[in-house]
């Protein structure tokens, strides 16, 4: 048992969350991190207990804009759920 619920224990698909990694690292990491530990402008994201699905919503409208803009306008569908599986394979990897 790993403490998990179900849902945090289905990681993501390890080619989409490795894809993310890069979009992650051009967009989100000046203000959440490098490994997604949070700074003074943000939150950490290395630990949120969303989906990966409600982490692209979140990225896709934003978070009370312009706090954390939204992307929709800036990366793809694709772009965005890789990021958002990325951000959940943050969890696994610290």
């Amino acid at each position: 048992m790993t403490g998990l619920s179900t849902w945090e224990a289905q990681r993501p698909d390890p080619q989409l969350a490795a894809a993310g990694a890069s979009i992650f690292g051009d967009y989100c990491s000046d203000c959440h991190g490098s490994s997604g530990g949070g700074s003074a402008w943000a939150a950490a994201v290395n630990d949120i207990g969303l989906k990966a699905s409600d982490i692209a919503a979140l990225v896709e409208t934003g978070v009370n804009p312009p706090s954390m803009p939204a992307f929709s306008g800036i990366l793809s569908e694709a772009e965005i759920e890789a990021v958002a599986a990325y951000t959940v394979e943050l969890r696994y990897s610290g």
